[in-house]
């Protein structure tokens, strides 16, 4: 890319500081792609705000570097938004001396950038309202993973309290980005700059690629991982499993916002396995001979990391039709099903493939992944922001 400045992204909602995260991983859309941006070759710098507090902040060595001025030749630095000053919940002037002693702690982030553009990213609303407590000019990018809105976890309370933040949103952004199409269309009829489609994508390293071939004759393990919210449809999953006693299911996640029935604890073919880490995740998918995505259909229109992760696993994924676009967007991998008959007679169709068919799959499958992974994802957005910035 040539041009005459350096991109420098100032990155809002990233789960953490950039310390915390290397030792933590990354595991979220809002981190794979701060982790990307990194990498990036055209960006000259990477600042991760986050809030902290005093202690937090003042025993961080990243902190202290950037003090000392031992940072300037780091590509990704932490700026920590915390009270230097305390009592500014009593005075007003306190308030704007830290927002001072912020903005100078900014500048000399970037000083090793000779003509720097910036680039405001905030994920989600809490990182827009991060942004705006620091009210730092330069393009602003606002990325939200899926229709929040209407969002079957969120109550109808929560949707209203971030509504006025999308409505900022669409008023000031030079960019809106989603993975979702419900959500760029709601922000397309009040009036956003532009809006980009950004899907989610895979951390295709992680993975081994290798096919998965189910051993005819042995008991077969299906299996769900992810979160286990309202979205999940926990009714379809009991028919299935009372259907085929001689499958195992094997779910793994945690609970939220939400309750499993009691009826699971009749059955010995379902095994809830709980939270687990990314690292644990790559053993687990392993075991597994057929994946499931059990959203409920017609809700928010999300576009699942998880299927991303079990097609770079190399297993076979029957899902419901949770929106229109399944099919589209993830070019006829999937076995997309409404009933529990369907997704049994789709399950032993695959058991059923004989090679030719696997191969084409899997040829089918190896080409998505390479094109969808977050450095495809990173290398999208810097070519958006090359653009508004020229």
């Amino acid at each position: 890319m040539k041009h005459g400045w350096d991109i420098v992204i100032v990155y809002y909602g990233a789960d953490g500081t950039w310390e915390t995260l290397q030792k933590k991983g990354f595991y979220r859309r809002n981190t794979y792609l701060l982790r990307e941006f990194s990498r990036h070759p055209d960006v000259k710098k990477l600042i991760v705000v986050s809030h902290t507090d005093r202690i937090t902040s003042l025993c961080s060595w990243s902190w202290w570097k950037l003090l000392l001025g031992l940072s300037q030749s780091d590509k990704v630095l932490d700026l920590h938004v915390f009270a230097v000053i305390p009592g500014g919940q009593y005075l007003n002037a306190i308030n704007r001396l830290n927002r001072s002693l912020t903005a100078w702690i900014t500048r000399r982030m970037l000083r090793a950038s000779t003509n720097p553009k910036l680039i405001h990213w905030c994920y989600w609303p809490g990182g827009l309202e991060l942004h705006e407590t620091l009210n730092i000019s330069g393009c602003l990018v606002f990325d939200t993973d899926h229709d929040i809105l209407n969002d079957d976890n969120k109550s109808a309370g929560e949707a209203s309290d971030l509504e006025p933040w999308l409505q900022l949103a669409a008023q000031k952004a030079d960019i809106v980005a989603s993975s979702s199409r419900s959500m760029l269309d709601w922000f397309s009829t009040r009036g956003a700059r532009r809006c980009e489609r950004l899907r989610n994508g895979v951390d295709a390293a992680a993975f081994s690629q290798k096919v998965h071939r189910v051993t005819r004759g042995a008991r077969l393990r299906v299996g769900y991982l992810g979160v286990l919210s309202r979205w999940v449809d926990f009714g379809l999953l009991l028919e299935l499993a009372r259907a085929r006693p001689d499958w195992e299911f094997v779910i793994g996640g945690y609970l939220y916002l939400t309750q499993l029935s009691k009826d699971f604890e009749t059955l010995n073919n379902v095994k809830f396995i709980g939270p687990y880490t990314p690292n644990e995740e790559i053993s687990i998918l392993a075991s597994f001979d057929i994946a499931l995505s059990l959203y409920t259909p017609g809700g928010s229109d999300v576009d699942s990391m998880k299927i991303f992760e079990y097609l770079a696993a190399g297993i076979p994924v029957v899902a419901t039709p949770l929106h229109e676009g399944m099919k589209e967007d993830f070019e006829g991998l999937l076995k997309i099903c409404n009933t529990s008959n369907e997704f049994i007679d789709a399950i032993e169709s695959i058991i059923n493939w004989d090679q030719a068919a696997l191969d084409d799959w899997d040829a089918r499958r190896q080409a998505f992944v390479r094109d969808n992974t977050w450095s495809t994802r990173a290398n999208q957005a810097i070519k958006w922001l090359s653009d508004v910035t020229a």
